[in-house]
């Protein structure tokens, strides 16, 4: 019977960190569509945008979602009225939702 039992764990914590992976790829993938679809907004090409994506994605991994989305308001916010923080929001459910469709597609 323990034997049973320790398999369960191991298939529990196996599909724990499975889980765990799919989501941090996810969001890397989301954060870096946010970050080309800000640089889009904001009219950089090229390097430029390159550079603010890869400035996007460090902001969510040092300060976490939050602090991304300060920076993402701020920035497009000088440039753009028109784009609010709720605007940010469903851009990145979006960007979210076609990371996890992609990653269904693999």
């Amino acid at each position: 019977m323990l034997k049973g039992f320790k398999e369960r764990c191991t298939t529990f914590e196996n599909e724990f960190a499975h889980q765990n992976t799919i989501k941090f790829r996810a969001t890397a993938r989301r954060d870096k569509l946010v970050g080309e679809w800000a640089a889009e907004q904001l009219g950089l090409t090229g390097e430029a945008a390159n550079d603010y994506q890869r400035t996007i994605s460090r902001a969510q991994i040092v300060g976490g979602e939050d602090c991304l989305i300060k920076k993402l308001a701020e920035n497009l916010q000088i440039k753009s009225a028109d784009i609010s923080v709720n605007d940010i929001h469903q851009k990145m459910y979006e960007c979210l939702e076609k990371a996890m469709a992609e990653h269904r597609q693999e």
